[in-house]
């Protein structure tokens, strides 16, 4: 008679006979697992290996996704589709593999409870009815137990902003369905890029923040004292506006910009940028046109005195004894050769020598000669 083999994966479990106490593993043909017994040593049958991998590779395990233990699997469905006859559901999965009909459970307890569950696709806990017996994890008796265990708020204050009911998530790309007093907070994903309600003020005006969270985003912030935007480390949410992706965008909304005056701060326009004097755009009284190597280092500084006195100094922190051309200078201030050969001639008050008659000796005051040239 030929003999044929039986396949060890579709046997009960059998712990066997006699005195000994062996820790072995079958596979479990309701839940599709290996799982841990003890064997007494003799008789059983072959769903019997010593080690979980052995159970493992002889039995691939294909974990059952129905609630109740099920000896044949009743197979796939189509969700929205009934298909899978009196008594039963259509568990839909992660796969096809786990998308199957699936026993409805037992109403056994016989009772209503109103619990809540969180629905990760709206970002809210909402109230259900649970039957009393096989239920989850996501079963709270409250709300507020639902909320605080589930609800993931990236926003520093309040809560996301909420259409109709459901998160509103934003994007870099689409910022502006954030309506007003609220803006884009960008996270590490999309659950945590919501629309945050707005702090007030300037957002480079605002301290930063590496926020909270164990993400590790390269974000840009604006330093207001040192007028520059630096990087930083992110952390992915309870952050501010002063977060920007790049520094490019910090640039562009916070004023960067370098302060060429030698004393004090130039004058600034309502966007806090420096004004760019030139010929047809004066400075204001009190205040000079520094003209620098470049737009950016040409602004309205504050004066320091008589132009043609002040120590010559190079770079961009000038003063005002600085000419873009000779004739500038020489237009501004009184340029005369000395020809007395002792001391100074006499000056007037515009800085200039003054001229004087030697034929005349009352054309120069007493204590000075005349001078012919």
């Amino acid at each position: 008679m030929i003999g044929f083999s039986v396949d060890p994966c579709v046997q009960n479990q059998e712990s066997g006979v006699g005195s000994a106490q062996l820790t072995r593993f079958y596979f479990n043909k309701l839940n599709k697992l290996c799982e841990k017994f003890v064997y007494f040593g003799a008789g059983g049958n072959r769903n019997n290996f010593q080690t979980l991998e052995e159970c493992q590779t002889q039995c691939p395990e294909s974990p059952n996704p129905c609630a109740v233990a099920v000896a044949t699997p009743l197979g796939q469905c189509t969700s929205g589709v009934r298909n899978c006859g009196a008594g039963n559901f259509c568990h839909v999965g992660a796969s096809p593999q786990t998308t199957i009909c699936c026993p409805k459970p037992d109403d056994t307890a016989g009772v209503n409870h109103i619990r809540w569950y969180f629905n990760p696709l709206t970002q809210q806990c909402l109230p259900c009815t649970y039957r009393g017996l096989q239920g989850n994890e996501n079963n709270f008796l409250t709300r507020q137990e639902c909320e605080s265990s589930c609800l993931l708020n990236a926003c520093k204050i309040g809560t996301p902003y909420r259409s109709q009911g459901v998160v509103v998530h934003c994007s870099s790309s689409n910022p502006t369905v954030c309506p007003a007093g609220h803006y884009c907070h960008i996270g590490a994903g999309p659950p945590t890029s919501v629309c945050c309600q707005s702090l007030g003020g300037d957002p480079c005006a605002e301290p930063w923040t590496k926020g909270e969270g164990d993400a590790a985003l390269t974000r840009f912030y604006y330093d207001a004292i040192k007028r520059k935007c630096f990087a930083f480390n992110y952390f992915g949410t309870k952050g501010n506006q002063n977060n920007f992706l790049t520094k490019e965008q910090c640039e562009a909304r916070c004023p960067v910009w370098i302060n060429p005056c030698a004393m004090g701060q130039p004058i600034l326009t309502p966007n806090q940028r420096p004004f760019r004097c030139h010929k047809d755009a004066p400075c204001s009284v009190g205040y000079y046109c520094h003209i620098g190597f470049d737009e950016l280092t040409t602004a309205c500084c504050p004066s320091q005195g008589d132009s043609c006195t002040l120590e010559v100094k190079e770079g961009i922190e000038g003063n005002e004894n600085n000419f873009l051309l000779r004739e500038h200078c020489e237009a501004t201030c009184p340029v005369w050769v000395n020809v007395c050969p002792r001391g100074e001639p006499h000056l007037l008050h515009t800085g200039m020598p003054q001229h004087c008659d030697p034929l005349n000796e009352e054309s120069c005051p007493e204590s000075h000669w005349c001078h012919p040239g």
